[in-house]
């Protein structure tokens, strides 16, 4: 993922999430708390930031070197599935294997109705609409995403 698409994703997670300057989970269940060189608790949004796109890298490369379609696909349908990688996890991500087969067809009609009809879909109710019109046209839909969360609960 480049720098780019890298900033996208990250400005779409903090538009559905919010900033992170206390701790969270991250998908993988691993809880991140954002800390200074000194081991303290971030107090800027730019070390929080740092913390939140190293974990966003992190997830792009393992989801890419257990599912090599990754990278191989447009710049939006790349972020759709990191974004849901980071979301739930990579492990339940590959729990979806009729969306998953869909991607690697490229049959983003099915991908997005896939996403749609998903667990992970009726606790993300606006993430999964947004991120399945993404992954049906190609498009980001950042606009369509303005309210940030309360509070940032992942689903297991």
């Amino acid at each position: 993922m480049d720098d780019l698409d890298c900033e996208k994703l990250l400005a779409q997670l903090m538009r559905l999430e919010g900033r992170w300057l206390a701790p969270y989970y991250d998908g993988a269940g691993n809880l991140i708390v954002v800390a200074n060189d000194r081991g303290e608790q971030a107090s800027t949004d730019r070390e929080s930031m740092t913390v939140l796109e190293s974990d966003v890298r992190r997830v792009a490369l393992h989801l890419e070197d257990i599912l090599p379609v990754v990278g191989r696909l447009d710049a939006v349908r790349q972020r759709v599935l990191i974004h849901m990688a980071f979301n739930i996890g990579v492990k339940q991500l590959l729990t979806l294997p009729r969306f998953i087969s869909a991607v690697q067809f490229r049959n983003w009609e099915a991908a997005a109705e896939e996403m749609l009809i998903s667990d992970w879909a009726k606790h993300e109710q606006r993430r999964a609409s947004v991120l399945a019109q993404m992954m049906r046209t190609g498009r980001d839909e950042l606009g369509s995403v303005s309210k940030r969360r309360n509070a940032y609960k992942p689903r297991r």
